[in-house]
């Protein structure tokens, strides 16, 4: 089953400190205090629950709702257009996205909802798989993000390709995390997805990155 794979789509090239400026200016916080954040897409009702942590988490609980509004937070998108541009490439309804830059190390985890240190499962059962899709915004080739078999197994580092930035894992099977990299900022995005151009590009992508995937 494929954790991770880099995807056959454009490069994403934008300018760091600003998207670092705007992280720092608009980092409405985040409840694991983990990450600093800058959302970008989600469920809200209006412009400033982007600025609301509160606000922006149950937009995140509507990531897989085929009802309500999706809107986009316009101060960010005036001056981060290039990711908003990016996010139409995907081959879903984009219902939520951020910036997230971590603080410190991210331990494993998977993308659900958790109470008390355990993960509540509480995912559509017909959520496509490979569902977490993310872009790497920084130049680097420092390894730090992983994915894992189990709990218990060792994590095996993802490398990226020179011509992407793009990529998706697998929420439902394996949990992933991160080293902490200083200014290091991933976009996670979420939606509906459209299945045949979803299974069209991924076949794409195993096929070219075969040397980067990771199956277990």
């Amino acid at each position: 089953m494929l954790a991770y794979c880099p995807l056959d789509l454009p490069k994403l090239e934008v300018d760091e400190d600003l998207v670092r400026l705007f992280v720092d200016e608009y980092n409405p916080g985040h409840h694991d205090g983990i990450w600093r954040t800058l959302p970008l897409v989600g469920r809200v009702e209006k412009q400033e629950d982007f600025l609301n942590a509160v606000k922006f988490e149950e937009a995140w609980e509507r990531r897989y709702d085929y009802e309500g509004n999706v809107f986009y937070n316009e101060l960010a998108r005036q001056a981060l257009q290039p990711i908003f541009d990016h996010l139409q490439l995907l081959p879903m309804l984009v219902t939520h996205a951020q910036i997230l830059n971590a603080t410190r190390n991210v331990p494993k985890h998977h993308d659900m909802k958790h109470k008390k240190g355990a993960f509540i499962n509480n995912l559509p059962r017909d959520s496509y798989e490979p569902g977490g899709w993310k872009i790497q915004l920084n130049k680097t080739n420092e390894q730090s993000f992983f994915v894992c078999k189990d709990w218990e197994s060792d994590p095996n580092y993802i490398q990226m390709p020179k011509d992407t930035n793009t990529f998706v894992i697998n929420e439902k099977s394996f949990p992933h995390g991160s080293d902490y990299v200083e200014d290091k900022c991933i976009v996670s995005i979420f939606g509906i997805v459209r299945k045949d151009e979803a299974d069209a590009l991924i076949k794409r992508s195993e096929e070219k990155y075969k040397n980067y995937a990771i199956w277990y």
